[in-house]
């Protein structure tokens, strides 16, 4: 997954006329060059910060669901059901 951020970044220039068979023949031929704007150190240390967020609260949040489910449901004593 990629984040908004990380989008247009990198591009590929086809040597061709803009027609399909042209962009794929000039692709099978190799004419493509990538293109990249580099990425800051800080900005790289910012992205795996957020993602490391991420994905730690994610891991934390079924463990959260499973404690709510194991609960008593907040209209049980007007049903009469009672734990003990």
């Amino acid at each position: 997954m990629h984040r908004l951020c990380q989008l247009g970044r990198t591009y590929s220039l086809v040597d061709a006329v803009p027609t399909p068979d042209a962009i794929c023949a000039a692709i099978r031929a190799g004419r493509v060059e990538v293109r990249a704007r580099p990425v800051s150190l800080v900005r790289i240390a910012a992205l795996l910060a957020a993602i490391s967020i991420r994905n730690f609260t994610t891991r934390l949040r079924p463990a959260a669901d499973a404690a709510e489910h194991d609960a008593d449901p907040p209209d049980a004593s007007r049903r009469g059901i009672v734990s003990s």
